[in-house]
């Protein structure tokens, strides 16, 4: 049985520095008033994801897209290069978030777990 995407924030995403619970969304992103608001992870200031129930918004090229979680694969950088960027793939292309952090590792769980419970549901 899935997991409710707000358990797998609670459980994996929770007290990282890199998360914010509600968390500052940037203007530009293109909220619905229907949004389930779960969190926001951000570096530096520089909001990384927006993340939401049913999916998460991240800036690809120029503008803010809203992937399905099952939409998303999460390539962490290799062992060797522990504060590399995540990369997330997508239809909409490619986004490298986190760099810097050693937090993508708990980041990427999140994202992969998220895809596994949406192919599950």
């Amino acid at each position: 049985m899935p997991t409710a995407v707000s358990s797998r924030v609670t459980s994996i995403l929770q007290g990282l520095q890199s998360f914010r619970a509600p968390g500052v969304v940037p203007g530009d992103v293109p909220l619905e008033p229907t949004d389930t608001l779960l969190g926001v992870l951000a570096l530096d200031g520089h909001t990384a994801a927006v993340l939401l129930d049913r999916g998460a918004y991240l800036r690809i090229g120029e503008d803010w897209c809203l992937v399905p979680y099952g939409a998303i694969v999460a390539r962490p950088p290799p062992k060797e290069l522990p504060i590399a960027a995540l990369t997330l793939v997508t239809p909409q292309g490619s986004v490298n978030i986190l760099s810097g952090t050693s937090e993508v590792w708990e980041v990427s769980r999140f994202f992969m777990r998220c895809a596994e419970d949406s192919s599950a549901a």
